[in-house]
């Protein structure tokens, strides 16, 4: 059984069990740049809130790196479909590194966060998906729910 196939619009189909394979490997690659960005953060700053310029400094290259490793996992994901990942590199840029940089400085990583970095990046990355990949509106609830529940669990351990 073949799992993608190419419509007659020249889009890549997926199968459900492609897509439900998307969505838990998107989950782990989520939770591993949250990770990462939690134990580097952890590690430079200790348990210190300070408000200090070069803590927040390397707070937003530590996230900036936990989305490029989200980033290019979920470009493996969709390679076949990406022709250029200007739009892809955007969502982590503009959407997820902010947004997460905000949640770790305020220590407000929670379950709306994780809505608003998923749906906010998943709109973008739709815009990119959109031409090559059939149902590409399905990546935006996929990334929405996967960014939620990682953060949701990620709050689970911060308090």
């Amino acid at each position: 059984m073949q799992s993608t196939v190419i419509n007659t619009h020249g889009q890549l189909e997926l199968s459900p069990l492609a897509w439900a394979w998307r969505s838990l490997a998107n989950i782990l690659v989520v939770a591993l740049g949250c990770l990462s960005a939690g134990l580097i953060s952890i590690s430079i700053t200790g348990d210190r809130a300070e408000s200090n310029e070069i803590l927040f400094t390397w707070l937003v290259l530590t996230v900036v790196l936990a989305g490029m490793t989200v980033n290019a996992g979920q470009y493996c994901l969709f390679r076949s479909a990406i022709k250029s990942g200007s739009l892809w590199v955007a969502s982590v840029v503009l959407i997820v590194s902010p947004f997460l940089a905000i949640a770790i400085q305020t220590n407000n990583i929670n379950f709306g966060f994780g809505l608003v970095i998923g749906s906010l990046s998943g709109l973008l990355q739709w815009l990119q998906l959109r031409a090559h990949l059939h149902d590409a509106h399905w990546w935006i609830v996929i990334n929405t729910f996967s960014w939620a529940l990682v953060l949701w669990f990620a709050s689970q351990f911060a308090h």
